[in-house]
């Protein structure tokens, strides 16, 4: 059984192992803690993005796997969602929401 951080996101199981074993990597290599202010809810964002990202190529046949090009963009993607996140919940940024879903970010006044 592979470890799935709790996440209330249903995966397929192929889909579940592979983002769960590149979140593990990522933990092992102490990415989490060394980048983000709250690591255990890092690792289960990523989790999610990354078995989100991997669900068209499980539709599709393919091999449920990133290029290595692939993975790189996609950890500076979901790197910076979570750390706006972050942002938010400590209340540095504001995010509001268009109505065609782009979303905006807003520095506070005094940071």
């Amino acid at each position: 059984m592979c470890e799935t951080f709790h996440s209330k996101m249903t995966l397929p199981i192929e889909v579940s192992e592979v983002a769960s074993e590149a979140v593990i990597i990522l933990e092992d290599q102490n990415y989490f803690n060394d980048t983000f202010h709250f690591p255990e809810k890092a690792k289960l964002f990523f989790y999610e993005s990354l078995g989100k990202s991997l669900i068209k190529k499980f539709i599709n046949g393919a091999e449920i796997m990133w290029s290595d090009n692939e993975f790189f963009k996609l950890i500076v993607v979901v790197g910076i969602e979570h750390t706006v996140n972050e942002m938010e919940e400590m209340k540095i940024v504001d995010i509001f929401e268009e109505d065609c879903g782009e979303r905006i970010i807003v520095l506070k006044d005094g940071y």
